[in-house]
């Protein structure tokens, strides 16, 4: 009877391992984003760009050089664009510029 029930048991754990669903694949973004001067600016572009569907995470970098600082973006979706992100900042769109956002190869 242990036999049968440890084979029952090894069948339906064996059977459901098929049907746990995967996490999407994450896609990486980087660019420039323009306006940013402060920690206040960076949260509050962040919460915008995490409105976006997909969009897992938001990074804003400050460069010491004094060019723009760098914008890093993990996403489920394999299509976000510059245009996405420029629509998703909204009336903040007048302070912050996106000026460039790619897909790179994931880190």
């Amino acid at each position: 009877m242990k036999r049968i029930l440890f084979g029952l048991t090894a069948l339906l754990g064996s059977q459901s391992a098929p049907h746990a669903a995967e996490a999407p694949k994450p896609y990486q973004y980087e660019g420039r984003i323009a306006g940013v001067v402060c920690s206040a600016c960076a949260a509050s572009v962040k919460e915008a760009l995490m409105g976006l569907e997909g969009v897992k995470d938001v990074r804003i970098t400050v460069t010491q050089d004094g060019s723009a600082p760098r914008l890093e973006i993990t996403s489920t979706s394999p299509h976000l664009t510059r245009e996405a992100a420029m629509k998703a900042l909204g009336s903040a769109a007048a302070d912050y510029h996106v000026q460039s956002l790619q897909k790179v190869p994931a880190k």
